[in-house]
């Protein structure tokens, strides 16, 4: 839709797309999916209102300008060539009660394997990988952000990243939603063997920011969150109001050794 400029009729959306992707949809598929995709939509759409991003005036569909605010990331908001992103339905249904199309899903998941053996291949870990991509792809940000190197071996124990200047980073990652209360934690390990560890957030599957903590002086750490649990020296629990304190108060954390990067841009928190 941004590519037709941001107006259209269904004939225009089918002309676009069977132009760069012959015979990928049906015209009825397109029209259906445009039709569910639309707010507030009818009943029957598997979409969450809040991914809904067209409105309708008779036939002509056009975006909605409160668009969420994922819909301005740089990995959704893709190139006009790129292929449409068919998105979830509401968390918590845990999918369409429908009848299973079998035939549907396997070529939606062709479609991932072909896009994640893509994001491989940039990244330049090749299609020999099982792992799973977001920790590849959490690995590579870290390495990219400190200008280093991955571990010789995926399966390296203790690190994943060494960089000049910082030494060995295990990287880990914590994914949720982006709603205010997180579904999952994240415990903070350290060993002698790490020189700092990091952690790149995901939210939604998109990576929103990245924190490091330096491994051997984590201790200072926790009381400056207000923690009380044991062995502060090498574990940390972290949860959703630490990474807010972390991210949001450099002026606290930085001087305990504390690093931080945002999307869109990576820029260092100061």
């Amino acid at each position: 839709m941004s590519a037709l400029g941001g107006t259209a009729h269904v004939s225009d959306v089918r002309a676009w797309i069977g132009e760069r992707h012959p015979g990928r949809w049906s015209p009825s598929t397109i029209a259906t999916s445009m039709a569910d995709l639309t707010y507030p939509g009818n009943r029957s759409s598997q979409y969450p209102i809040s991914r809904r991003f067209l409105t309708r005036e008779g036939g002509v569909y056009r975006l909605r300008s409160e668009r969420s605010a994922q819909s301005d990331h740089p990995l959704i908001n893709a190139e006009a060539g790129d292929t449409p992103v068919e998105l979830p339905v509401e968390a918590g249904t845990r999918g369409n009660t429908d009848p299973i199309d079998l035939d549907r899903v396997t070529k939606i998941y062709a479609r991932y394997v072909e896009a994640r053996n893509a994001l491989l291949a940039e990244l330049n870990l090749g299609r020999d990988s099982n792992r799973d991509p977001l920790a590849e792809f959490a690995e590579w940000l870290v390495a990219a952000l400190l200008g280093g190197a991955l571990a010789p071996s995926p399966v390296q124990a203790h690190w994943d990243v060494e960089a000049p200047g910082v030494g060995k980073v295990q990287v880990k990652y914590l994914a949720n939603s982006g709603n205010e209360r997180w579904v999952n934690e994240h415990p903070v390990r350290v060993t002698d063997l790490m020189d700092a560890y990091a952690i790149v957030f995901y939210e939604s599957l998109l990576p929103v920011s990245v924190v490091m903590l330096p491994a051997r002086h984590l201790a200072a750490i926790g009381p400056g969150l207000g923690k009380r649990h044991p062995n502060q020296e090498a574990t940390l629990q972290l949860t959703r109001a630490n990474y807010v304190r972390l991210v949001g108060e450099p002026e606290v954390f930085r001087p305990l050794g504390v690093r931080a990067w945002r999307a869109p841009g990576w820029t260092e928190v100061t």
